[in-house]
């Protein structure tokens, strides 16, 4: 299902299975504020509470410069690690969309994407980080224009143990093997219980995994897998990479 940013309308094209009573679709809701408004109007008018003019959203408050108004509540975002536990546990890529922007507001003074990216690449090079391979074009990674280097993304997670203030929250937001989050189908063998926890990336043809591994010696390691262009169907290269993965835990 498709609707174009602020539109009220929409298309939906596919396939529906076969045999099935129902069918859940999912869609991203074009404009949430003006949702929010509208629902809020309508829900006081039917419970007898006149409402005067239309239900907007701040943003065409702004652009229509209207200043006459009373706020009747504020609602304040949960705290940034449960945001980032939803995020990685789920990949919520709206999520990572809107805290790329937060980051170009906060530091930068901009809400966009592209000031989020300069923030972005300032963190990896005051870390030390290899970026000359790494481009980024959104916050999510769903642009086929991304690239980074498994490398790179293993630099990135050993500084943010070594020297991450809040690693524990981080490392407690990643999905755990077998269990959870993106990971709750996959790594399902025992080798895998409590002994790995990691972020995937799924786009057409391409499936990664990065994150941290306890081995049975009790040492503690780094990965990044990366397919690119792969031709295999998803459940065989999956295997093939949870083969791998527990050569690495079962090695003394």
């Amino acid at each position: 299902m498709y609707a174009a940013p602020y539109s009220n309308r929409g298309w939906i094209t596919g396939q529906i299975p076969v045999n099935k009573t129902d069918f859940e679709l999912k869609a991203s809701i074009p404009d949430p504020p003006a949702l929010a408004a509208r629902m809020l109007r309508d829900n006081l008018t039917r419970d007898g509470i006149k409402v005067k003019g239309n239900a907007i959203p701040s943003r065409l408050m702004i652009e229509k410069k209207i200043e006459d108004y009373v706020p009747v509540v504020t609602i304040s975002s949960p705290p940034l690690k449960e945001i980032i536990r939803m995020l990685n546990h789920e990949s919520v890529n709206l999520y990572a969309e809107t805290l790329i922007k937060e980051l170009g507001k906060v530091y930068r003074g901009a809400g966009s994407t592209d000031s989020g990216k300069l923030v972005v690449n300032e963190f990896l090079d005051s870390l030390g980080v290899e970026t000359s391979g790494m481009f980024i074009e959104d916050g999510s990674g769903l642009s086929p224009q991304n690239a980074l280097s498994s490398g790179s993304l293993c630099s990135l997670l050993y500084l943010i143990k070594k020297k991450g203030k809040n690693f524990n929250e981080f490392f407690n937001s990643l999905p755990e093997a077998g269990k959870n989050g993106t990971l709750k189908n996959v790594f399902r063998d025992p080798v895998f219980e409590g002994a790995m926890r990691a972020k995937s990336g799924t786009i057409l043809r391409v499936k990664s995994y990065a994150g941290y591994i306890t081995t049975k010696s009790g040492k503690e390691l780094i990965f990044c897998i990366i397919v690119n262009n792969f031709t295999a169907p998803s459940s065989k290269l999956i295997a093939a990479i949870e083969d791998l993965l527990k050569e690495v835990i079962l090695y003394e």
